[in-house]
Formats: structure tokens, C-alpha cells, sequence
């Protein structure tokens, strides 16, 4: 059965402190249907090197700030297959996707047989609200696995830990202040730039903050960026059912099977990696 698409967010502004940077990948498959059952690598594309990045910023480690970026946009321009049977295709760091079977089966994009359109301009992702927000200009850096940067864990106190003013932390604490029963003040600080806090109340703070985030952003990681393909309904890729029907003996569908087959896209990515903050975790 056909998929089903969905509707795609709509596009807003970005704040300020959003600068995307926007490339263009071009993305390969390549095999006959019997080679990719055989070996599952070749249904997956992946960055074998940042180069594929344009990461300028020459004051942010390139590495760590691949780890943390975050997908501003992301579209399909051209997309080229020979191939005689539909493909889904799955991009890492895209929440949203905009297929979907009627047996649950969702897909970013579906390729279908021998499609050919180098005027796609397929949307699958638009700019979500979540990042005109001013989490990354009071916060900037703090992603989910960068929020221990700025707290100190005691080793003579372990129930206790330093907090930087800044944290997204000490946001979080003073906006339920009620609740935690703690009320930060200037007073409170440790130094001109730490509170002292139960390191309990930390922790929760900090779950609650990273559910949050990876709920909302989305974040992937550029080094181990994917884009994968499948056959619709859980098919293998050796399955001649669809493919093969009116073909007649043994050597035709070997020979269709056998054949090697390309599919060939541009997906073009708009993504911002985040500054790192330029809070570290210290041990005391």
C-alpha cells in the first residue's frame, strides 16, 4: 500500500544567537538487491570524516562541537534510483517522519521504482520553535551531554556539589523555588560564580533538563551521522515478491536480483553547532 504523508512543520524565524551553517551532501547506494541482503553496511551512508562539515569556528574543538549539533532544516533537491521496488530512507537526528504505512512503518522519505526528480525540494524538516528560544543565549553550550560542565563534585562531601551561577541548573531551582524549597540569593553563593547545593537535587534537576532537551532539540551527532535504506513493510532485500512476479524461470529473477542498482540523493542540511560553554567540571 501506498504511504501516507504527513504534513510538515512550518517554517519560522530563528533568533540572533541561531547562525546555521548549510551544506550539501550527496548521499550513494549502491549494489543489487542480493548484495544488500548480504551485507547490511551497504543500506547505510555515513560520514567518514567532519571534512563533509563545514565547521569554521576555529575556537570550538571540532569534535566535541559535532557531538552537539543541532538540525536547523534539512531537505531532499534530487533524488535519482534504478532500483525496481520502493526504498524508505531513515535520516539520523530527524525526529519527525514524514511517511507512513499502514502497518506502522514510518519512513523520512520513500523512493519509489526507478523514481528520478532532480527538482525534489522535499521538506522533511523545518525549524522548529524550540530553537527561537532563549535557553541558548542565557544557557549557550549546555547540551544534554555537556550539562555536568560547571558542577564540581566534592570528594570529602559527596552529597554535596558546586554550581556554577550560569548552570541551567540554578535557572531551573529558582523557577520552582516553592517547590524544591530552596530560594537562591547572591548570598548564597560560595564564590562570585558557585552555589553550594545538595547533589540530589542536582541530579533531578539535571534529568529533568536533559528529558527535556532530547525531547525537543533536535540534536544528533555529526561524526556518527546516518542515512540508511529499507525495503517497505520489513521486506528483505532478497525478497522477490513485487519485483519478480511476471518474470518467468529461475535465471530471469537470479538476473534481476543479481543486477547492480544505484540510488543517488542530495540532501541538503542546515545545522548549527552549539559554542562550548566555557564552564568545566573541576574535582576538588
Amino acid at each position: 500500500m501506498s504511504p501516507k504523508k504527513v504534513a510538515v512543520t512550518e517554517e519560522i524565524d530563528l533568533g540572533s544567537h541561531i547562525k546555521p551553517q548549510t551544506k550539501k551532501l550527496l548521499i550513494t547506494f549502491s549494489g543489487s538487491l542480493n548484495d544488500l541482503a548480504d551485507n547490511p553496511d551497504l543500506t547505510t551512508w555515513k560520514t567518514k570524516t567532519l571534512d563533509v562539515f563545514d565547521m569554521e569556528d576555529s575556537n570550538v574543538d571540532h569534535r566535541e562541537s559535532a557531538e552537539n549539533a543541532l538540525f536547523v532544516s534539512a531537505s531532499l533537491s534530487k533524488i535519482q534510483s534504478d532500483f525496481p521496488c520502493s526504498l524508505t530512507m531513515d535520516i539520523s537526528g530527524i525526529k519527525k517522519k514524514n511517511y507512513s504505512f499502514n502497518d506502522g512503518v514510518k519512513a523520512h522519505y520513500v523512493a519509489f521504482p526507478n523514481e528520478v526528480n532532480h527538482h525534489l525540494n522535499e521538506v522533511l524538516m523545518s525549524a522548529s520553535k524550540s530553537l527561537n528560544t532563549d535557553y541558548f543565549v542565557k544557557h549557550s553550550g549546555y547540551t544534554p551531554n555537556r550539562l555536568t560542565k560547571g558542577i564540581t563534585y566534592l570528594d570529602d562531601d559527596p552529597d554535596t556539589v558546586y554550581v556554577v551561577k550560569d548552570h541551567p541548573v540554578i535557572g531551573l531551582i529558582r523557577d520552582n523555588a516553592k517547590k524544591l524549597g530552596i530560594v537562591l540569593t547572591k548570598n548564597d553563593l560560595i564564590t562570585d560564580s558557585r552555589y553550594q547545593i545538595a547533589k540530589v537535587t542536582v541530579e533531578h534537576c539535571l534529568e529533568s533538563i536533559r528529558e527535556e532537551l532530547n525531547k525537543e532539540l533536535p540534536i544528533v551527532n555529526l561524526n556518527e551521522f546516518t542515512v540508511s535504506i529499507a525495503r517497505p513493510h520489513n521486506k528483505s532485500f532478497c525478497d522477490v515478491s513485487g519485483i519478480c512476479d511476471n518474470l518467468n524461470g529461475p535465471s530471469a529473477i537470479k538476473k534481476t536480483m543479481d543486477m547492480k542498482r544505484n540510488l543517488s540523493c542530495v540532501l541538503d542540511l542546515s545545522y548549527w553547532c552549539m559554542p562550548k560553554s566555557e564552564s568545566k567540571p573541576k574535582s576538588k
